[in-house]
């Protein structure tokens, strides 16, 4: 949890126009530090345990089951957005996409992935209801 808010503290830094490359790349890392955390609240809000999600999606493999708690649970489902940011992340950081690529990828669906992410934070704080909805106001 501590690294997914120190990587959405970064992505804020970088949230000016031109700097959404870097923003977007941040905020994919902040997913996917909240990915186990995300999963294990989903288990327990709904008393499904990760065999059984497992077996309900089809994977085989546990880091499917991570990659489907990032993009599901986290992503809320919105495969677009998912796409571009793990695209424009992954580019970024393993440099086989040009800086014009990761911004294209990127500057469309930065706010999107900010929210996403934020929701995600917030959803793992144990906050008043009241508190909640003003931070995803």
């Amino acid at each position: 949890m501590a690294s997914g808010a120190a990587h959405y503290h970064s992505a804020l830094g970088s949230y000016y126009v031109g700097g959404e490359s870097l923003a977007v790349g941040h905020l994919f890392m902040a997913a996917e530090a909240l990915r186990e955390a995300t999963l294990a609240d989903y288990c327990e809000r709904t008393g499904r345990t990760e065999a059984q999600i497992m077996s309900g999606e089809g994977h085989d493999r546990r880091g499917h089951l991570l990659a489907w708690a990032r993009r599901e649970l986290i992503f809320a489902g919105d495969t677009f957005v998912y796409t571009r940011a793990k695209d424009a992340s992954d580019g970024l950081e393993h440099g086989y996409r040009t800086v014009s690529e990761v911004r294209e990828l990127a500057e469309p669906v930065c706010g999107k992935v900010f929210e996403y992410v934020r929701r995600a934070i917030v959803s793992l704080l144990e906050l008043p209801q009241a508190t909640r909805d003003q931070l995803l106001d």
